[in-house]
């Protein structure tokens, strides 16, 4: 295709995921292309949620699975540390470090065993009040133990991407949708008018889009078997900030309170609603519920300005039963597309890593094979 713009990557989508994957295949030398359909970057759930990266501690508790529990709270381990690493300007140091508490004793005397897997100690219940004795945390606790989730304020992380990323060359478009990539050339469609650009590999990361991607492609990809994608909405509600720290509850339904700078943000654990179609439409009942738990929770003024917000969060299914996924899923589709979903935020860059190695042969052209690299069976 004479004049044909040449990329080696083209990343679709350009929220946590996809401005991940993109920073690191451009560190490793990749031309990368990164298109958003949106009018801003980062339209998904990192921005419009709770905004903090998780330590491990809440989702080794929460999930039935113990190995699956395992798994993730050690993925969230690992991020949170790269997150503390390389994103230092972005968290709230000042509402550190979060309290994890768990109502329901046989919750919590799971809590207690898979914590001291990951070195997570319970602490009195009074420690958890006297750190910050202006706030009243109302009802009955089991355990309380300090964890290492971070407040982090997200849009500064894509900030740094970004700027990264245009050190580095990476050609970003915003508005542009992905029509087609047939042979090797991808039709992309802006206001009207059509681009068609050369590249190698497609890497999907459509966050909330990857259901309509996966249906209308289900028939050319048929390494997808049986697997799905769900989407999953929630709530936060967010208020003048009240408290030092931030609390978290483990248990279902219960609220939890996250600070931001001078506000908080308020939301259920383990919200989970199963919608069929994107939508950020809010349920009433819902917020009013999260309301009055935050109120009859915690002692907290009745400001007269509260701000509601809905949140729509994907995962990947091999089959249609199940709750919602907080797994890592990168998934050859093709011998040149690649689908890629985080968990959630604080696994993508785990989830980018597994995409660079998916891309090995193309990255590391110019370096001297492994013997690995030309074992075959």
């Amino acid at each position: 295709m004479e004049g044909a713009d040449h990329f080696d990557v083209l990343v679709v989508g350009a929220g946590c995921a996809g401005l991940t994957t993109a920073d690191v295949l451009s560190e490793l030398g990749a031309k990368v292309l990164l298109i958003e359909q949106g009018d801003k970057i980062a339209p998904g759930p990192s921005t419009r949620n709770g905004g903090y990266v998780h330590g491990g501690g809440f989702h080794a508790a929460v999930i039935d699975d113990p190995i699956r529990a395992a798994r993730t709270a050690q993925r969230c381990r690992e991020g949170c540390e790269f997150y503390r690493t390389h994103h230092w300007t972005a968290i709230h140091h000042n509402a550190a470090p979060v309290r994890l508490l768990v109502r329901d004793k046989v919750l919590a005397d799971r809590a207690l065993e898979r914590w001291a897997s990951f070195q997570i100690e319970a602490i009195p219940l009074s420690s958890a009040q006297l750190a910050n004795p202006e706030f009243e945390f109302r009802g009955n606790a089991t355990v309380a133990a300090y964890v290492k989730d971070l407040p982090i304020n997200y849009a500064m992380v894509y900030q740094k991407l970004l700027s990264r990323m245009l050190h580095r060359g990476v050609t970003t478009w915003v508005g542009h949708r992905l029509s087609s990539y047939v042979d090797g050339i991808a039709t992309i469609t802006v206001a009207g008018e059509t681009k068609r650009v050369r590249v190698k590999q497609v890497v999907y990361c459509a966050g909330f889009e990857t259901k309509g991607l996966l249906e209308r492609n289900r028939d050319r990809w048929s390494s997808l078997g049986d697997t799905t994608v769900k989407l999953w909405k929630s709530h936060v509600v967010l208020t003048k900030r009240f408290t030092k720290f931030g609390y978290m509850i483990v248990d279902p339904g219960d609220v939890s309170v996250m600070p931001q700078g001078d506000y908080c943000v308020v939301c259920q654990s383990q919200e989970d609603l199963e919608i069929e179609a994107p939508n950020y439409d809010q349920v009433p009942s819902t917020v009013a519920g999260i309301k009055d738990r935050l109120n009859t929770t915690y002692n907290v003024p009745h400001f007269a300005a509260y701000q509601s917000n809905a949140c729509l969060k994907p995962s990947i299914h091999v089959s249609s039963a199940g709750p919602r996924s907080v797994d890592v899923h990168v998934i050859e589709l093709s011998e040149n597309e690649i689908l890629a979903l985080p968990g959630k935020a604080t696994e993508a860059p785990l989830m980018a890593a597994e995409v660079a190695a998916k891309l090995q042969a193309m990255l590391t052209y110019s370096i001297t094979k492994r013997p690995g690299d030309t074992y075959s069976w």
